[in-house]
């Protein structure tokens, strides 16, 4: 196997992009198939959701957190994987680890909605709040997914070897 070289900034740049751009269609899906879950639940859920579609917030939510909360967990995965903990702790075939402070920073998200709900007029506080609060917990574990897969932490370990050994 030939020795793998550090990524630049702007390749682990545009790597980084590219690993949250493949998963939004799975995102995508996700919030499609929870929505209509929810919307089956009670009927105003889909008019909030319309609501909280057109608000800032919400604009805020899918350029800003989603993303965040994705490289923050792929970073997690391929720390976690550069660690050898994989090695260390024995994970059931169907869990992913996420960061000790995710259910945390959810939570202030989750408080954040609540906030921005106040001031519109949604009806399904709790549906609208679990919709957000589920969407991360997914966005988490992809991040933390993508970031422990061969395919990702082949790219990226010479540069995490690289920081290691500087430090």
């Amino acid at each position: 196997m030939a020795e793998q070289k550090q990524l630049t900034q702007q390749e682990l740049d545009n790597l980084l992009k590219n690993a949250f751009a493949m998963q939004v269609p799975v995102i995508e899906k996700f919030m499609e198939d929870t929505h209509d879950r929810y919307a089956l639940a009670t009927t105003s859920f889909k008019r909030d959701m319309e609501a909280m579609k057109e608000s800032a917030w919400h604009e805020f939510f899918a350029s800003k957190l989603l993303p965040h909360f994705f490289l923050e967990h792929l970073g997690f995965g391929a720390s976690f994987r550069f660690n050898d903990y994989e090695k260390e702790v024995k994970l059931p075939e169907n869990m992913v680890p996420v960061r000790n402070d995710a259910d945390e920073q959810i939570a202030k998200v989750v408080l954040g909605v609540e906030k921005a709900m106040k001031d519109m007029h949604i009806k399904n506080h709790g549906l609208v709040s679990e919709f957000y609060k589920e969407t991360l917990e997914l966005v988490c574990q992809l991040g933390s997914k993508v970031g422990m897969s061969d395919e990702f932490y082949t790219l990226v370990k010479p540069s995490l070897a690289y920081d290691k050994e500087e430090k």
